[in-house]
């Protein structure tokens, strides 16, 4: 499976915008205010209230995207949830042995069923961090775009000088 594209504010913000590849019939919505949105559990609200300056600066929240920064908000709060339950609990918990006939019998331990919750949250808020270019590895490729008159150096133009000298 091929990797989605990315949104065009984003490849600015990178770098790697190239207009020779853009789709100019991409849909650009308009950006909008970083409101909480109504009935947001205050956990997620939390993480709303980071989240949205910070996409509104990169100029990649848009009134599209509502929707799904409203799930990754809600998807980490729930993150959160099921950590403090396990920090709560104990990573393993006892689980009863019964015998044939229903009567306990014992018990063992056994690791607590919220670390499979916790493993899906973790990679659907991973995925989605992702798509807003907010994983670790997505920051590493976001550089300053710095114009041509404003590099410390013309490499080109020494290259030039070079050749002009040794002729």
């Amino acid at each position: 499976m091929s990797r989605p594209p990315k949104p065009t504010e984003l490849k600015r913000s990178q770098g790697t915008f190239r207009p020779d590849r853009t789709n100019h019939l991409e849909p650009m919505p308009a950006i909008i205010g970083a409101e909480v949105p109504q009935g947001m559990r205050k956990e997620a609200a939390h993480w709303w209230q980071k989240f949205a300056p910070m996409l509104l600066n990169l100029k990649v929240l848009t009134e599209a995207d509502h929707c799904l920064l409203a799930l990754l908000c809600d998807q980490i709060a729930q993150l959160e949830l099921v950590s403090r339950r396990i920090l709560k609990d104990g990573h393993f918990v006892e689980k009863k042995l019964f015998d044939r006939k229903g009567k306990v019998i014992g018990s063992i331990p056994v690791l607590h069923p919220g670390y499979k919750a916790q493993s899906d949250l973790l990679r659907h808020v991973n995925a989605m961090l992702g798509k807003f270019g907010m994983s670790p590895t997505d920051r590493v490729k976001v550089t300053k775009v710095v114009e041509p008159q404003h590099l410390a150096r013309d490499v080109l133009g020494e290259l030039r000088a070079r050749v002009k000298r040794s002729r």
